[in-house]
């Protein structure tokens, strides 16, 4: 207690019973230890609802308190092994290690996390007099808080002059807190030179420029988060609109499963989904009923970019504390606490708004009624109705190719500057005043017909109108037409019209001058030669940007928009072109791609590129929702550092005899990952044993007597008796083991998230070593966990007597990929080899038609003589080689990619020998299962129907005709498929929609099916129930006995019937 509380109980300043409330409400805001403040306590004065929060050196009580609060990632950091060793083992004792973690602080001046990153940085004991021996000085400190973040520093003395250190570095709201000893709170700034997006097009007033320098061509992955993919090519996009505001991240997404969109009664799964905007940490999600096709159109098929609903992206705007969006798309308009998620109240009379805006905190809708569109303002605060303009006609104008036009609900594509707002109101631009909703003038800048939605922006007194081949500014006191200027008909896909940018002052448009190529016989393709900046009053003609031939390509534009900050205008014709308004070469990103209808949002300093349903550059392409950040700021790089081999108590053990020839060593069984066996299971078995783990596991792998499998999301690797299913060891690791360990000679190896690959005795679990294959500690978010920006998530591969791993993600991040050969019984380093880029800019591409790839990180694979990692093909000292070698199995995506994704199955050598798992028998025959009948897109009867069966099928695999030897319909969701002599084994839930739950099915809800099939004739010869289905390729043979990982997160086993 206090010294202030003991004075004023004894002197009776306080009576008992308030005495007892204050003390209560003290206890609550601190720990067991004296001195230190609570988790809730912490949580309460630092204002997030979630995020990342980091302790350095903290009290074990405190990093539990934490890591209750689930929408907080926790990570403590420790001098000593010790310390890390205690708090791990407590937490998996607790169930929150993973999402809650420890580990060694390395570098004591350098902290392991991105820029940006952290919402609550926790020290306990800071002594800024003594860095060296106390960790990181303020400077680090503000590096890594996220804008906004906060800082809790215990303080010895000398608070005075550690504040002004504080103010120094950057920090504001910096305050005392003396009840817990001291303690000194302060915030990071939010950065002048990052801005927001919370509209659509930016803010109220059309104009799609972030007011960011941060901005730039994407060097680094910030975050990444599910899902990988939208959820179908052929329909309308499953991400409908994004925006941020004040470090949050806003969007309306279906999660129904990827790849079964169609004409029949699947639901959709549509969600309101709020996530940290600089860690990705899922802070809140709300369901939206009645939105998606069914509420717009007749059939779920698309043929981009039209019958989509206009402007269905402006249904949502965030201001600093709150969220307007229509939770339903004839619903009226919601506000919601952008903290929490919590519905505060809907507005009365804004049924079936269309569009929504926020200025001056007024709220200006789009509302459709009977008579035609109305325009509503409402105060936002008290939520009283302003005034009321209309009706109009508005426009349907937005494609020139006019399927389904008439079926479109016209929009008045509304802007304002917070004094004038300007509508479409059919061939004519209608100016109201503001305050009033009064009319000001009419203006008809074009010829007959509707005008066109998407190009109305508010600058400087003018409004500037762009149609796809005319541009005109208007001026906003009487609508006198100031001047108009013809711009390039760029083809219907370049939605130039809406290529308008006013950047510091100036407008911005494609030149009139234009390239053409020639399309072998099948017409002309154009494209700019410039970028032009226009005076907005008069017209004229001030500055003119060479785009030398980057827009010189192939295909057709991104079906999206394109946008633009004070630095450059992020175009889209492939991927992400980065045009540099500052005379820098411009920079071409094929391999980075935004969501259909909507693109990418450049805000708070990163590029934001939603998923996509895309497989062109599928070489190298990013899948996922990725949040990209520009080159490091010079002062904050570094290079390799540290200890890169570390050794454990078992170092030195010796190897054992040669491996067993019927295990099931490695994660699909061999390093040519063919998912088939020469050991007989037969088809009668029954249940053996099974080990309830609780959360989700990495396919098993077998051998030695020993199931190995990780427990993922724990970051715990665990081996069992095969016999009897009964735990032998468990070992922590400091990040995720996605893939299945890899066996070889009593030793287990595996890459982890953390940046490490790990060798252990598979006897006992004891650490042989450990390499650090990232060239530094740094750390990043990865679906809703820390890990290292270099993640060994791809297994460990081992041939010919040297360990082979690759760490990263990309070859245009982060620096690359950084590819090893290590000696699996020492760890020392054999080989390395780094695949980065390419670079491409208009200093060394003259075109953009057919440019070099680089690579995504996969499972790595071995025939013997060479390493092959996708399409590159690497030597045994990992010499890169020109492509071919073995037909092998391969993937559009990455191996462990678990979606059923249409465009991306797995392929034997040709795309003919296509299916979502694909087994093999080399030279005999392949094993492949199929959802859809073919890979065609863009035809509306080529969609997947559950309960219409999953084809199984065999065939040869150098034969180039789809025609096999077999091929059977089966009634099960295929996950997991393997051969295992004569027989092939198939496992996942039934192919149907539960009545009570229809989406039960593919969420894991329901009871798997496991069948075994005749490999000679697709017979069936037997079927079992299982409490839950296989995940995703999560099964193993070995001498008779399959071993199952399930969805539920068990380890199951099966053995012959009377073993």
């Amino acid at each position: 207690m206090s010294l202030i509380w003991r004075r004023c109980f004894m002197k009776g300043a306080l009576p008992l019973s308030a005495f007892m409330i204050l003390i209560m409400g003290y206890t609550a805001w601190t720990d067991a230890s004296e001195g230190i403040p609570s988790a809730e306590f912490f949580i309460h004065e630092s204002g997030f609802s979630g995020g990342v929060c980091v302790v350095i050196e903290g009290d074990p009580d405190l990093v539990t308190g934490l890591g209750r609060y689930e929408r907080f990632v926790v990570q403590a950091l420790y001098g000593d092994k010790r310390s890390v060793e205690v708090l791990r083992k407590s937490l998996r004792e607790k169930g929150l290690y993973g999402r809650v973690s420890a580990d060694l602080i390395g570098d004591s001046h350098r902290l392991p996390y991105a820029e940006n990153l952290i919402n609550i940085f926790i020290v306990p004991d800071f002594d800024f007099k003594s860095l060296s021996r106390r960790g990181p000085g303020v400077g680090e400190i503000y590096r890594v808080l996220r804008p906004l973040g906060i800082a809790f520093l215990g303080v010895r003395s000398d608070v005075e002059e550690f504040k002004l250190a504080l103010e120094k570095a950057g920090f504001q709201e910096i305050k005392t807190i003396e009840r817990f000893g001291t303690w000194v709170s302060a915030r990071k700034a939010w950065p002048k030179e990052i801005d927001e997006w919370t509209h659509y097009t930016h803010g109220p007033d059309g104009n799609s420029v972030a007011q960011d320098r941060v901005v730039g061509p994407p060097k680094h992955l910030q975050w990444i988060s599910e899902p990988l993919w939208l959820r179908d090519h052929d329909t309308d996009s499953s991400v409908m609109a994004v925006v941020t505001a004040r470090g949050r991240l806003f969007y309306i997404e279906d999660k129904g499963p990827i790849g079964v969109v169609g004409n029949h009664p699947l639901p959709d799964n549509w969600f309101l989904v709020a996530r940290d905007a600089f860690n990705g940490i899922l802070l809140w999600e709300i369901p939206i009923k009645r939105w998606g096709w069914r509420e717009w159109k007749d059939g779920w098929f698309c043929r981009r970019p039209w019958n989509i609903p206009l402007n269905i992206h402006r249904r949502l705007v965030a201001t600093g504390k709150r969220v307007y969006v229509t939770l339903g798309y004839h619903a009226p308009v919601s506000e919601l606490d952008a903290a929490t998620g919590k519905v505060l109240r809907t507005f009365e009379g804004t049924e079936d708004t269309r569009e929504i805006l926020y200025c001056r905190g007024r709220l200006i809708l789009t509302v459709k009624r009977p008579e035609g569109l109305k325009l509503l303002a409402i105060e936002a605060e008290s939520g009283q109705k302003l005034w009321e303009a209309g009706p109009f006609k508005g426009s349907r104008m937005e494609y020139a190719m006019k399927v389904g036009f008439k079926r479109l609900d016209p929009v008045l594509n509304p802007v304002t500057d917070g004094e004038s707002i300007c509508l479409l109101d059919g061939d004519e631009i209608v100016c109201l005043d503001f305050n009033t909703g009064r009319e000001r003038w009419r203006s008809k800048p074009s010829g007959e017909g509707e005008l066109w939605v998407g190009s109305l922006i508010l600058h400087d007194g003018t409004a500037l109108y762009a149609e796809p081949e005319k541009i005109c500014s208007i001026s906003l006191d009487r609508g006198r037409l100031l001047w108009s200027r013809p711009l390039p008909n760029l083809g219907w896909l370049w939605f130039q019209w809406k290529d308008v940018f006013v950047v510091d002052g100036l407008v911005w448009v494609w030149s009139h001058d234009i390239g053409r190529r020639e399309k072998g016989g099948r017409g002309v393709r154009v494209y700019p030669l410039y970028l032009d900046a226009l005076y907005p009053t008069t017209g004229k003609l001030v500055r003119r940007v060479s785009l030398g031939g980057i827009f010189n390509t192939i295909h057709h534009h991104r079906c999206y928009r394109n946008r633009a900050t004070l630095r450059y205008i992020i175009a889209s014709r492939r991927g992400a072109e980065f045009i540099s308004l500052k005379g820098e070469p411009h920079v071409i990103n094929n391999w980075v791609r935004g969501t259909c209808h909507f693109g990418m949002l450049p805000a708070n300093g990163l590029l934001y590129a939603p998923p996509h349903p895309c497989v062109c550059y599928r070489k190298e392409k990013l899948m996922g929702f990725n949040a990209l950040a520009p080159e490091i700021p010079a002062r904050y790089r570094r290079g390799t550092e540290g200890t890169r081999l570390e050794r454990g108590p078992a170092y030195g053990s010796s190897p054992l005899a040669e491996d067993g020839d019927g295990w099931w060593p490695t994660f699909l069984h061999d390093a040519m990952r063919t998912l088939c066996s020469d050991e007989e299971v037969p088809p009668k078995v029954k249940m053996a044993w099974s080990v309830e783990l609780g959360e989700k596991l990495s396919p098993p792998v077998v051998a030695d007597g020993m199931v190995f499998v990780s427990e993922v999301d724990r970051h715990v690797v665990s081996a069992f008796d095969y016999r009897t299913g009964k735990q032998i060891w468990e070992f922590t690791t400091g990040g995720r083991v996605r893939v299945a360990p890899t066996y070889w000679r009593g030793f287990l190896l595996f890459g982890c998230a953390d940046g490490w690959i790990y060798c252990l005795r598979a006897g006992d679990g004891k650490l042989v070593w450990r390499f650090r294959a990232a060239p530094q500690e740094r750390r990043i978010v990865a679906f809703g966990q820390l890990e290292s920006a270099w993640p060994v998530e791809s297994g460990v591969l081992v041939q010919n007597g040297l360990a082979y791993a690759v760490a990263g993600r990309s070859s245009h991040l982060d620096g690359g990929l950084f590819i090893y050969a290590l000696d699996p019984m020492t760890g020392n380093l054999i080989h390395r080899r780094v695949i980065s880029g390419p670079e491409l800019t208009t200093e060394n591409v003259r075109d953009n038609i057919k440019p070099p790839q680089g690579l995504l990180a996969d499972l790595l694979e071995g025939d013997g003589r060479f390493i092959y990692i996708r399409h590159i093909r690497l030597s045994p000292d990992l010499q890169r080689l020109a492509e071919g070698g073995r037909m092998r199995t391969r993937g559009v995506s990455t191996f462990l990619d678990d979606t059923y994704f249409k465009r991306a199955p797995w392929f034997y050598g040709l795309m003919t020998n296509w299916g979502r798992i694909v087994a093999v028998r080399p030279g005999k025959a392949i094993f492949a299962v199929r959802m859809f009948k073919t890979l065609k897109c863009l035809d509306p009867k080529n969609y997947f129907t559950p309960g219409q069966g999953y084809t199984l099928l065999s065939k040869s695999p150098g034969r180039v005709k789809m025609e096999g030897f077999w091929r059977v319909k089966v009634p099960i969701r295929v996950r997991a498929l393997l051969v295992t002599g004569d027989i092939v084994w198939i496992c996942g839930p039934p192919d149907a929609m539960l009545p009570t739950d229809p989406l039960g099915t593919f969420e894991g809800r329901a009871k798997g099916m496991l069948w075994a099939l005749s490999a000679e004739t697709g017979e069936k010869l037997a079927e079992y129930t299982l409490e839950r289905p296989a995940l995703f390729n999560g099964m193993a043979a070995v001498e008779g006995k399959l071993y199952i990982a399930t969805v539920d997160g068990k380890l199951v086993s099966m053995e012959a019937a009377g073993y």
